[in-house]
């Protein structure tokens, strides 16, 4: 490993390795990855990510109304679509989320399969059906 002075951490003195990465990390960064990799990463926080693509959506709920009755609400939210996949792994997931409550996580080769299936469902449906 080499000493070196990073203006990125105020000119403190941070580890790398000769090949230009955090020591820890196993796999180079896969094109799409934004992360910014380094030497003191948490280990969960050691992974690949993807940019953070927003998708405005109404989303639907279950809501209890003060009456008993179970009613659907829908609210505008915003839904995030990204790639991650951890340092050292061969498996890239996509995450589609609110960051809260609703989040649909799964290995990119069945997000193609989930894609396909639902451009079936909808097929020849207008936009606002």
């Amino acid at each position: 490993m080499t000493d070196v002075l990073d203006s990125t951490t105020g000119g403190s003195a941070v580890w790398a390795s000769p090949l230009g990465r955090p020591s820890w990390q196993v796999d180079d960064c896969p094109p799409w990855c934004v992360a910014v990799h380094e030497e003191g990463d948490h280990p969960h926080d050691r992974k690949h990510l993807g940019p953070e693509l927003t998708v405005p959506a109404t989303t639907l709920a279950p809501r209890a109304s003060s009456d008993g009755v179970q009613r659907d609400e829908r609210s505008a939210s915003e839904l995030v679509v990204s790639l991650h996949r951890r340092d050292g792994s061969h498996d890239t997931w996509v995450y589609v989320g609110d960051g809260f409550e609703q989040r649909l996580e799964v290995l990119l080769g069945d997000m193609w399969r989930i894609v396909e299936a639902f451009g079936q469902a909808v097929e020849g449906l207008p936009p606002e059906a």
